[in-house]
């Protein structure tokens, strides 16, 4: 009886060693983009900030691929984060190069090992 219990302990040791060593999620952002008739464009340049004030520094670069949306690595910016800080939360501006300038678009709020999705727009 004592070598059934055993058992069922050291396996449900084993189990739960195994679900801890578990790779979490990477911490990133999709943007996906849209024309004025909603289509999904590719080879559109995003370009992802912080917000200074909240948020450790970071600015990216990304281009939309064949299915209209541009992949941002925010892992580096939780890293900065105090591991103390149950409330990592990074606070993000889209931008978009038009000619000369660049332009804001929108924002969006991030949180570590979770992927953080956004749609901007094209206006003609």
């Amino acid at each position: 009886m004592y070598k059934i219990i055993l058992n069922i302990f050291l396996l449900l040791a084993i189990v739960l060693f195994g679900f801890s060593c578990q790779e979490k999620d990477p911490s990133i952002a999709k943007i996906y983009v849209r024309d004025a008739n909603n289509i999904l464009t590719q080879d559109v340049e995003v370009i992802v900030k912080s917000k200074l004030e909240t948020t450790p520094a970071f600015t990216q670069t990304a281009v939309t691929n064949q299915f209209g949306y541009a992949v941002f690595q925010l892992q580096e910016v939780f890293d900065q984060f105090s591991r103390n800080d149950r409330e990592r939360v990074g606070d993000f501006e889209i931008f978009l190069p038009f000619g000369d300038t660049v332009e804001f678009v929108g924002s969006f709020f991030a949180r570590p090992h979770i992927t953080a999705v956004k749609t901007i727009y094209l206006l003609d």
